[in-house]
């Protein structure tokens, strides 16, 4: 058997051709498992995609072994099965038909890809925290006087089935953790470590189980150490969502701490948190979507390769608006960075129109070799594309009397996701 690491076929590849790449590289996974169709991906060290595709896509295993070939991590084992000596050097071991070296004598290059992107804490300032925070003496608090304050890290809407538990807990035990708070102007205390117990509190204020003159443990810091010590409770609990990690990683940004000092504090790699920084710089209306599950981290990161906000909205409406692929990472990229395509004989803009293109804040650059010029934003025209087809076949629709109707770009085709999509159902005749 050869030594050499194993490859995909340049073409389509099999499930069992997939498994044995994932079964030799810590950072290659098979993920949107169909059954029939699945997709082959590998990630960085911060678990960031790097390239994905599927089994059936044509010459998906090309693009694969190339990121694989300069990307991938391979995994070490220390005991195999060890192969009759055929002139092999002896720590050299065979497991099926994936080849491993034992660590005997053995140096590996690279580092095994992180199952989280956090890291131990940096304990010198972790325990200059807690030293500050245990030295704050405990008040007690009317649960009138506190209320939410924004610089809790946490924005997620709690489980309600768990903070009906939470709830049920403190009417039993009362509180038996503080919560951290800072003055505000009016004179309440925001809470910015312990949201999910005022929220519990407050459920049992409004079902009348205690009163506003009820005490709770607090604890009263600046506003400067309120979500520095926020994080840092969560921290040590289970990872915060990606939406709320970037907004508290700019708050302590903007304090003034970068990123090597934010994750030393938190247990984050620096990596991690200057690309939460990069994203934190993303259009308002697509951080809103992360929050909302509507989005994910790598299509964010994707769309962040041009920080032009208004290019990154343009590129997910028509994602999402077209197929299934067009939202994939790599295709999102390659569309928010593309910049210019030939005016002449283009089939879009002949249907939108050059008035309505640039009335929509498009614009044209012109050489002197080319009359019609080169569109500069090929985002902004596919999307005035889409709605007017969309409006097109819903005024069709109305009009003839259908029930459903969907302007396109292209035809559907009798393969791959439209197969699985439409169906045409002959209608029975009426007796």
């Amino acid at each position: 058997m050869s030594n050499k690491t194993p490859v995909l076929p340049n073409d389509t590849f099999t499930r069992q051709q997939a498994e044995v790449i994932a079964a030799f590289y810590h950072n290659v996974t098979i993920e949107d498992d169909q059954g029939t169709h699945f997709q082959v991906v590998i990630r960085d060290e911060e678990g960031f995609l790097i390239w994905r595709a599927w089994g059936f896509e044509v010459n998906g295993g090309d693009g694969l072994n190339r990121y694989i070939n300069s990307h991938g991590i391979i995994k070490v084992t220390k005991v195999a099965k060890k192969v009759p000596d055929v002139g092999r050097p002896a720590d050299i071991y065979q497991t099926g038909e994936v080849l491993t070296m034992s660590e005997k004598n053995t140096k590996v290059t690279r580092t095994a890809c992180k199952a989280s992107k956090k890291t131990a804490p940096n304990a010198p300032q972790a325990d200059a925290v807690n030293t500050a925070l245990r030295d704050i003496p405990v008040s007690m608090i009317a649960v009138s006087s506190l209320v939410h304050s924004t610089l809790n890290v946490r924005k997620q809407v709690p489980d309600a089935a768990k903070l009906a538990e939470l709830a049920e807990s403190i009417k039993a035990v009362g509180v038996l953790q503080n919560l951290v708070t800072f003055a505000q102007p009016d004179g309440q205390l925001a809470v910015a470590a312990g949201g999910r117990r005022l929220a519990a509190l407050q459920q049992l204020l409004a079902a009348k189980n205690i009163d506003n003159d009820y005490l709770v443990p607090v604890k009263v810091v600046s506003e400067d150490m309120a979500v520095t010590l926020s994080l840092t409770e969560n921290s040590h609990r289970e990872d915060m969502h990606p939406a709320d990690q970037i907004c508290a990683f700019m708050a302590l940004s903007e304090s003034g701490k970068n990123a090597a000092q934010i994750g030393s504090v938190l247990g984050y790699t620096t990596r991690h948190v200057q690309k939460c920084l990069r994203l934190a710089g993303m259009a308002p209306a697509l951080l809103e979507a992360l929050a909302a599950n509507e989005i994910n981290l790598d299509q964010l990161q994707a769309l962040s390769a041009n920080e032009d906000h208004q290019r990154q909205l343009n590129v997910w409406q028509n994602a999402i608006n077209g197929s299934f692929y067009a939202q994939k990472p790599e295709n999102l990229r390659r569309e928010v960075l593309c910049d210019e395509i030939s005016a002449e004989n283009n089939i879009q803009l002949n249907f939108v129109g050059r008035e309505a293109y640039e009335q929509a804040g498009g614009d044209f650059r012109y050489d002197l070799f080319t009359d019609e010029g080169f569109i500069t934003d090929p985002a902004l025209l596919e999307r005035l594309t889409r709605e007017k087809l969309h409006a097109a076949a819903k005024q069709i629709a109305d009009a003839e009397g259908w029930k459903w109707s969907e302007g396109r770009l292209s035809m559907i085709r009798p393969y791959g996701e439209d197969a699985q999509q439409y169906r045409l159902n002959p209608s029975r005749k009426q007796n």
